[in-house]
């Protein structure tokens, strides 16, 4: 099994590739909406239990996933480091114990890109960030940069249309072209 850990700041084309990836039969696609929606069922978004709730059911289907060897998986993320080092350390455990390969895949792209992007109609229909404002707000708090794992690679996603983006990701796992 490949676990597939793509990761970027909001706008950069996480769900996008995931979801195309997906969709050509490549993997697996659990976008970190999953588990903010079941955790927002019962906490208060942004509280301790919260958090607490969607890093465990990550880990937990993460981890389930890797044992029984289903197909490849592609996992998104705005990683915030170093906020987020201890998740990604905990997923990569959770998923490499049982024999699955870990890679990490960062999706860089430039701001005023994201900006462009950020108000895509697609973006408040899954009911993520999706104005100007908010997310540079959302972004000055956090340090959106690639994991600092020495396997993790970089795609710069600013002038890449989705399909090139799928198919640079296709590459970097070793994918075979469908």
């Amino acid at each position: 099994m490949k676990f597939v850990f793509l990761h970027g700041p909001p706008a950069s084309g996480k769900f996008t590739i995931a979801n195309l990836l997906e969709k050509q039969g490549y993997c697996k696609n659990f976008h970190n909406h999953l588990t903010i929606d079941v955790a927002k069922a019962l906490f208060e978004f942004g509280s301790d239990e919260f958090w607490g709730l969607v890093d465990d059911l990550r880990i937990t289907s993460l981890s389930h996933a890797a044992r029984e060897n289903t197909s490849d998986v592609v996992f998104t993320l705005c990683y915030n480091h170093p906020k987020d080092m201890d998740l990604v350390q905990r997923l990569k455990r959770a998923t490499t114990e049982y024999g699955a390969q870990f890679i990490p895949i960062y999706l860089a792209c430039e701001v005023s890109e994201l900006e462009r992007r950020v108000v895509s109609p697609h973006r408040s229909e899954m009911k993520k960030l999706c104005n100007v404002t908010d997310m540079r707000s959302y972004t000055a708090t956090r340090n959106h940069i690639a994991c600092p794992i020495d396997s993790c690679k970089t795609i710069d996603t600013t002038s890449l249309g989705p399909e090139q983006s799928v198919n640079k990701v296709v590459e970097i796992v070793g994918w075979k072209v469908r």
